[in-house]
């Protein structure tokens, strides 16, 4: 790590088919969640601050962060109804299950759904997905965290969310 602290790792081995080339392993939320995150896709950087707070970069604009299991996720509103949202990095996309409130068949793309919490107002596209997830309403991935910094903090249960970065 940059901060010039060495840190051990537990290594486990992957049990996919392959890993993809250039990719050495992975870090998961069990190892993760001892950090304050900073998630910066725009940069291509993940910083980690001590536990307990949110990065000061972040600001103090803080909605509280939930976890099921090992998946963080948020309580956000659209269209002024609560919807809980994974917090995803590896997937490729955002995604809300079939059957809920949101019409449509698998597959469908959701243009420009409207998100709110704390601080933050932000329009995302979804695709509907049959997934049976109990609690969360869907999960959000790169696409949202391509357009925007993301602070989590899993000790404080807090999430912060900055656009453009």
């Amino acid at each position: 790590l940059q901060s010039g602290k060495a840190v051990q790792l537990k290594a486990v081995p992957w049990k996919k088919a392959s890993i993809p080339e250039g990719i050495d392993g992975y870090l998961g939320m069990g190892w993760l969640r001892q950090y304050s995150l900073v998630i910066d896709y725009a940069h291509a950087r993940l910083r980690l601050h001590p536990a307990g707070s949110l990065a000061p970069e972040c600001g103090t604009q803080a909605v509280p962060l939930q976890m099921l299991g090992s998946l963080p996720y948020v309580r956000l509103t659209q269209d002024a109804q609560p919807v809980a949202l994974g917090l995803d990095t590896g997937a490729n996309q955002n995604i809300l299950k079939t059957g809920s409130r949101w019409s449509g068949n698998a597959g469908q793309v959701l243009s420009g759904l409207t998100l709110q919490t704390e601080g933050w107002t932000g329009q995302q596209n979804f695709r509907l997905v049959n997934v049976q997830v109990p609690v969360i309403d869907g999960f959000l991935g790169y696409e949202f965290f391509a357009g925007h910094l993301v602070c989590m903090d899993i000790q404080s249960a807090k999430l912060a969310i900055k656009t453009g970065q």
